[in-house]
């Protein structure tokens, strides 16, 4: 009897399974009870219990015969279902009531062992990789597949380690540090519900406290404990996703109508108090978040059904769809993408938790690949579409509005209104259509999703750990023992998840042409050199930006916004859990006593868990060198404090820290500053023009312009003029004259300039660009094309100070050759074509390069660009001598020819 009661309530006993519809039947005896045993053959000389059902066959009524008098009623109705009357004696007694027992044995499919996870763990985890691996391998199709048709003339690289880096990178570790003080909170439910086991569940004490109803309020209370720690990261998540300083921005609006009263006093200025839309905002949320978990308990008591396990792939495919209806819904309603992000996370949590309502295990598995076939649609296709449709939108009603409105009965001012309201929706539409906008809206959906699979093995091990209490997995059929399987699916496809969305950002790069890679670059640089801790903190958006993206973008993508998506998503799962265990356990937390001081609890379990980890992140700790979490950089004078005190140290790698420190000199250094200016003087000055167009410096004061003039002639002269190492003291700089420059310049002539004229300057700024940008690529090709001795002469370098390449044209160095070689790219594939790979291959095609030392340059042999045939040459007696020599009469001097050329000319 011991080892009997140690085995029951354990996995080492096989249930059996009864015929539920006849063994529920009363009045009735089997004559035939059939015992199914279905097997596992282990090898051949062993045989495993895996199954067994017992079903009941051949019924007949207790109920006496009509001749008897029996009840003609009762005998009809067990007539109508096929059951007659018993044998009876003369008497009207049973004659038997025997029954035949009847034991078949069954051996199972390797299909049907899977699905009873009678294999061993190695099996299972060979098939986790398998099917990964061939969810990787479809990913890598449908680059190849992308990469082939792509209409992108130079398609972008294939990004792989990088990208991993970029978006896996700040979702693992966002997602990570969200589940330290999540499982702080939830290793102390069973504390308040454990010291209160003998507290009756309601105020009337009218029930006796048997054990099923000590554990009913045990469940219950747990649950009460569950909920309030939901509450607190919900009210918390909402709190820090609608940050106080956003009540500056939203109070700089203007009061509405009513509340705007100036003198301090009565009604306006206490409706000025109520005037908080962060506050609102903050409520908003919360209600809105309360709405949609009642919609996903109602979707998930659902996939309790047995009709969600017959149509769980066409229901799991109308569930995406429902949630892509939920999204333009919730963007509706909340207006930024940012705090609909963990409401989104939820429902992807929900999907993939309800996919165990399947049949079998299998079934769970091919509800994965519908999965991750419906997430390829939805970002490269479905999404696209829909935020495309819901851009053009308004160009569309105007456009109907247009064209059911008869447009001659306007008047004047009404059609200008009109045509400005046309222009204004067309700049707008411009500007989603080819700014940031949908690229951000493609990272969004991608966080989501990656956020949701993440989460997903901590929803899995609550509902393991949690498995009388929540009772989810009992209705879905999962034992206990087989929910691990589950839980170590979901845990296992998170690597081959993330090599899937490496392959997915790729492909997204090669249909929609958007440089994902680039921008998630900028995020991570953006982040790592912010000014606060926390990126919400910082008042300075992008404006250019949609206003529903702007916090968004803000976030960076970051390890930050995957933690602060992550902390109120799982504040709303554990709430819809409570609810779970309230309605299980039929507990109203309500009524029950023990109520205050469960919740008095559990407030300062999360309060004193979110002082300790805020504490613990911003407490800096010198012997590890842990600035604390999320820290800024601060790099002060000429060398970073940490790689100072590392060196100090001695920790780390040496040579890092020296080359560390080496680079922060070089960048703190005046030499360097002056070097990069004389390298990119051309990209600065071009794109100081662009940041300030005509418009801005028409409406500018006249100091302002005279200060802009003064920046933009000092880089033009930049390095022009100063000394330099070796310069003779007896030449005079040209610094001494700068305040006379500025004087010429403030007498510039500022009359706008001719139409002519423009389009001259702006074409002449167009070459002249383009040439600087094309000679700028080719330096490289140049310097390798250097030969070993004088192209002239023949000295070696040693024989010489230095040998110098340049272009050439028969033979002889050419100052024009680069300016022919442009003309020459230019007249094959057109003035407009821009592509430097293509114009660096044309330029080692057809350049020629010559070979000179600096004895022969300064001869005019090697520096004249005029052939010598073309050369006058000046007789030797034409000039004098001041020693007679005869060498010097014998010296032919050569001298350039003077070319006068016209202004008004257009060579010139």
């Amino acid at each position: 009897a011991g080892e009997i009661g140690m085995l029951r309530d354990s996995y080492k006993l096989v249930p059996v399974t009864v015929d539920y519809i006849k063994e529920s039947m009363k009045n009735v005896i089997p004559r035939r009870v059939e015992l199914e045993l279905e097997y596992y053959q282990v090898n051949k000389g062993k045989k495993r219990l895996v199954d067994a059902s017992l079903k009941f066959d051949e019924l007949c009524t207790t109920f006496k015969p009509k001749n008897f008098g029996g009840n003609a009623d009762l005998l009809n109705s067990m007539a109508s279902r096929g059951i007659e009357p018993c044998d009876v004696n003369i008497d009207g007694e049973i004659v038997d009531v025997g029954y035949t027992l009847r034991v078949n044995f069954h051996a199972l499919t390797w299909h049907r062992l899977l699905n009873q996870f009678q294999f061993n763990a190695l099996v299972y985890l060979m098939l986790y990789i398998i099917v990964g691996a061939i969810a990787l391998a479809l990913a890598g199709i449908l680059w190849g597949g992308s990469r082939v048709m792509t209409k992108l003339r130079y398609p972008p690289k294939f990004h792989c380690l990088e990208t991993l880096r970029l978006v896996a990178g700040p979702a693992l570790s966002g997602v990570s540090l969200s589940l330290i003080p999540v499982v702080l909170c939830l290793s102390t439910v069973h504390l308040p519900a454990n010291s209160l086991r003998g507290l009756d569940g309601t105020w009337m004490r009218s029930t006796v406290l048997d054990k099923a109803k000590i554990e009913s309020n045990y469940t219950g209370r747990t649950g009460t404990a569950i909920l309030v720690i939901g509450l607190y990261m919900s009210i918390l998540g909402a709190k820090v996703l609608i940050p106080d300083f956003q009540r500056k921005r939203l109070g700089e609006r203007p009061l509405p109508a009513g509340l705007n009263d100036t003198s301090g006093e009565g009604d306006g200025a206490a409706a000025r108090d109520v005037w908080t839309p962060a506050i609102w905002r903050r409520s908003h949320l919360l209600w809105t978040s309360m709405c949609l978990q009642f919609v996903l308990l109602t979707v998930m008591e659902y996939s309790f059904s047995s009709s969600w396990e017959v149509h769980v792939f066409q229901l799991i495919v109308v569930f995406k769809l429902l949630q892509m209806v939920l999204e333009l819904v919730l963007g509706a309603v909340l207006k930024e993408t940012l705090i609909m992000a963990p409401l989104l996370v939820v429902g992807e949590i929900v999907q993939i938790m309800v996919c165990m309502g399947a049949a079998d295990f299998t079934d769970f598995i091919l509800s994965y690949y519908i999965a991750l076939a419906l997430i390829v649609a939805k970002r490269l296709f479905i999404n696209p579409t829909i935020k495309r449709i819901k851009t053009l939108m308004p160009r569309w009603k105007m456009m109907l509005v247009r064209r059911f409105t008869r447009f001659r009965q306007l008047s004047d001012e009404e059609k200008q209104r009109q045509e400005r309201r046309w222009e204004k929706a067309n700049e707008a539409i411009e500007m989603q259509c080819e700014g940031v906008e949908p690229l951000l809206d493609s990272l969004g959906v991608y966080s989501i999703e990656s956020t949701g699979i993440l989460l997903a093995p901590l929803v899995f091990s609550f509902l393991m750990v949690m498995y009388e209490q929540t009772d989810v997995a009992t209705k879905y059929g999962v034992e206990k023992n087989e929910l691990r399987y589950y839980l170590v699916f979901v845990f296992f496809m998170i690597p081959w998840g993330l090599g899937f969305d490496v392959l997915l950002v790729n492909a997204t790069e090669l249909i929609h042409g958007w440089k994902i890679h680039d921008y998630l670059s900028y995020q991570h640089y953006r982040f790592a050199n912010r000014t606060y801790r926390w990126m919400l903190n910082s008042l300075n958006v992008d404006e250019s930006i949609s206003e529903s993206l702007q916090t968004m973008d803000l976030m960076c993508f970051s390890s930050q916004y995957y933690f602060l998506t992550s902390i109120f998503a799982i504040g709303m799962m554990l709430a819809m859990f409570a609810v779970q265990m309230f309605t299980r356990s039929q507990h109203n937390f309500l009524g029950d006593p023990a109520t205050p001081v469960v919740v008095l609890s559990m407030c300062l379990v999360c309060e004193g868990t979110r002082r300790g980890m805020t504490y613990a992140s911003i407490a800096r700790i010198g012997h590890f060198e842990w600035p604390g979490l999320w820290a800024t950089k601060q790099l002060e004078g000429t060398m970073d404090d940490t790689v100072a005190a590392r060196l100090a140290v001695g920790v780390g790698n040496q040579a890092g820290l020296e080359q560390e420190r080496l680079e922060l000199q070089a960048l703190n250094s005046d030499r360097f500053r002056t070097r990069f200016m004389e390298r990119n003087r051309p990209w600065v000055l071009q794109h100081l023009v662009d940041l300030i167009p005509a418009e801005v410096i028409k409406s500018m004061s006249p100091d302002s312009i005279e200060q802009i003039r003064g920046i933009h002639a000092d880089l033009n002269n930049f390095g022009k003029g100063l000394r330099r190492p070796g310069d003779r003291p007896d030449i005079s700089s040209d610094t001494d004259d700068e305040e006379n420059e500025r004087e010429r310049r403030r007498q510039w002539d500022s009359a706008p300039l001719h139409v002519q004229q423009v389009q001259v300057a702006k074409s002449w700024v167009q070459r002249a660009r383009k040439r600087l940008a094309l000679s700028r690529v080719i330096q490289g090709t140049i310097e390798n094309s250097r030969a070993s001795s004088c192209s002239f002469c023949a000295r070696k370098s040693h024989q010489c100070k230095s040998l110098a390449v340049s272009l050439a044209k028969d033979g002889d160095r050419d100052h024009y050759a680069l300016d022919e070689l442009i003309r020459s790219f230019e007249d094959e594939y057109g003035e407009d074509e821009g592509n430097l790979d293509l114009w660096k291959a044309f330029f080692r095609t057809n350049a020629s390069f010559v070979t000179t030392c600096d004895i022969c340059m300064s001869s005019a042999s090697a520096t004249r660009a005029i052939p010598r045939e073309e050369v006058r040459v000046t007789r030797a007696v034409d000039i004098s001598s001041d020693e007679d020599s005869d060498s010097d009469e014998d010296r032919e001097v050569p001298f350039d020819a003077v070319i006068s050329v016209d202004q008004r000319s257009r060579d010139a």
